[in-house]
């Protein structure tokens, strides 16, 4: 009931662009991640948005860190509704079992580039979920959040130069910011999780659409070849983008663009 409430208030919609296999398992990769993924959460790990009835037959689990199953009753909420430590040894395991995962790649260093009018991916160096997906053999099935950073207002400390570089999207506009955002990167180090700045607290009530893409399959599978997992980790991004400049006319908001940093 909490969940298809949650679902209702902040008007999300799963919109399904493919047929997905019940017989295969899919490794889910949702964009962006938000302040607290609120689309990942409610519509894709759970049933807010009646995924079970979008892609009957789908048995999936959802990710989150290790340090949230630290927190006493919270943990057991988690446990409830399928959730599961995002360990490698995890997502092998129940991809291998025939089962499909849920996962937002961007993680907490893209928590900390969830603004408005923003559609900021920390995807540059990001090839693990590649490497998993290539080790199973399962398809990565891009999942797209409109509206996603929307819903929280945060303070910008740092600003991407070049958004096709990991290193310059830690640029900064100004000496304070620049330390803020330093000590942000430093206590996600140490916490595993990032804190953004909140401007408001109260989660606005802005619409989430998730768009569920194609699955994308790689050929080549030696997770020992460099060349094949750069090759593979930039035809997932052609098609991640391909599907964001298929959709942002109506669902995106205007003139943001997707960037990758």
């Amino acid at each position: 009931f909490t969940i298809r409430w949650t679902a209702q208030y902040f008007r999300m919609r799963l919109i399904k662009t493919a047929e997905l296999d019940p017989s295969q398992s899919y490794l889910f990769a949702y964009h962006p991640h938000g302040v607290i993924s609120m689309g990942y959460a409610t519509g894709l790990c759970t049933n807010g948005c009646c995924f079970e009835d979008v892609f009957p037959g789908i048995d999936r689990s959802g990710t989150t860190l290790k340090a949230t199953f630290m927190v006493p009753f919270y943990r057991e909420w988690l446990q409830m509704i399928g959730f599961i430590v995002a360990s490698k040894r995890n997502i092998v395991a129940r991809l291998k079992s025939g089962k499909s995962i849920m996962l937002v790649p961007g993680g907490a260093s893209e928590a900390l580039h969830a603004h408005p009018e923003c559609f900021d991916l920390y995807l540059s160096n990001r090839k693990g979920f590649v490497k998993v997906a290539m080790e199973t053999g399962c398809s990565i099935v891009p999942c797209l959040g409109f509206g996603e950073n929307q819903i929280f207002n945060t303070a910008m400390m740092a600003q991407s130069k070049d958004p096709l570089n990991s290193e310059s999207a830690h640029s900064v506009v100004d000496p304070l910011r620049k330390s803020i955002h330093a000590a942000q990167k430093n206590l996600q180090k140490k916490m595993t999780f990032s804190l953004p700045i909140l401007t408001n607290f109260i989660p606005r009530r802005h619409g989430v659409t998730i768009v569920v893409g194609k699955p994308i399959r790689f050929e080549e599978t030696n997770v020992s070849d460099r060349a094949a997992v750069d090759k593979n980790h930039k035809l997932y991004l052609e098609g991640l983008r391909k599907l964001y400049d298929e959709h942002k006319g109506a669902y995106g908001e205007k003139g943001v663009e997707l960037r990758v940093l």
